[in-house]
């Protein structure tokens, strides 16, 4: 059986699709496996950082927060921080780099 201009067309236009789909799953896939890791290393961290007592509480305007063991809740929040404008930076990137800036400028 031969193909016509427009039948070849369609059946190109129909696997573009599917392959298009197929990748965006694999990418979605993979941000949120990267996502759920991130999490457990964050969870981690509180883990081992946090000791869960207040040795040496402070007095005044509010420092009564800012105990000894403070600094691994901010180190942590500083690295998500950092993680998560990474990976928002890496996905504008690569939006942009494959010409499906659509969604990104929808707002």
């Amino acid at each position: 059986m031969k193909y016509n201009t427009d039948d070849a067309l369609k059946e190109i236009k129909s696997r573009g699709k599917i392959i298009k789909k197929k990748h965006e799953q694999r990418i979605t896939h993979i941000l949120s496996f990267s996502s759920c890791f991130v999490t457990f290393l964050l969870v981690g961290a509180f883990g081992v950082f946090a000791n869960g007592s207040i040795s040496n509480p402070q007095s005044g305007y509010g420092s009564f927060l800012l105990y000894a063991d403070i600094g691994s809740y901010v180190l942590t929040a500083v690295i998500a921080f950092i993680l998560g404008v990474i990976v928002t930076v890496a996905i504008n990137h690569y939006k942009k780099r494959n010409g499906s800036s659509d969604s990104i400028n929808k707002t």
